[in-house]
């Protein structure tokens, strides 16, 4: 797998720099306001993001949070948030245009990758 470019890598850190900002400051919504980046990957003309996010819970209080993360990321794929977000994001990034965001879980990427790895290795 090639290397990503200096200058995506630090789009990226930027971009997850801000979003968490954007989050803990400006999103007052009690359903997403636990949110954690934990990373951005862009493409390389940096018109999409996929941001790949987790959630703050305490561990004495909540033992089973794969489907309040779940929800969490289905709130935040809705078109308004997005787009406030993305309004958020214009407002603290200087670059000529915002991607097009959307939120995932890292885990679930990977369950779907070894799937697809298993599927195609194992016939």
């Amino acid at each position: 797998m090639k290397r990503k470019s200096y200058r995506l890598r630090k789009l990226s850190k930027v971009i997850q720099r801000e979003l968490s900002w954007i989050f803990q400051k400006n999103i007052m919504d009690p359903r997403v306001r636990r949110v954690v980046i934990l990373y951005v990957d862009l493409n390389k003309d940096l018109s999409f993001a996929k941001v790949f996010i987790s959630m703050f819970f305490n561990f004495l209080t909540e033992i089973d949070n794969s489907a309040s993360i779940e929800e969490m990321i289905r709130i935040l794929n809705e078109h308004q948030m997005l787009k406030m977000i993305r309004y958020h994001l214009a407002q603290r990034v200087m670059v000529r245009s915002i991607p097009k965001l959307s939120f995932c879980s890292p885990i679930k990427e990977d369950i779907n990758q070894h799937r697809l790895y298993r599927k195609n290795h194992h016939r």
